[in-house]
């Protein structure tokens, strides 16, 4: 299974590249900043528990021997990667 890239990641990175320090590492996080981080997060969150929801679901169906389920469950995760690739 590839990694979903979803745009809030591709946000965040380009977010993190404008407001490191890049001589030392240290991320420098104003009001501003902090503004334009919060909604990425809140996607990044959303992301993350769809993903995980439908993967726990896909090893409960498989435990159950349901594959038609595991595949119904696959195709849903697919879908999500061709969305956000």
């Amino acid at each position: 299974m590839a990694v979903i890239i979803h745009p809030a990641h591709r946000k965040l990175a380009e977010l993190v590249q404008m407001i490191i320090d890049h001589h030392s590492g240290e991320l420098k996080v104003r009001n501003l900043e902090m503004r334009l981080l919060f909604p990425l997060l809140m996607d990044n969150l959303m992301l993350v528990r769809e993903t995980d929801e439908l993967k726990n679901l896909a090893l409960e169906a498989q435990t159950a021997g349901d594959m038609d389920w595991v595949q119904e469950i696959t195709v849903k995760l697919d879908e999500m990667e061709a969305k956000y690739s």
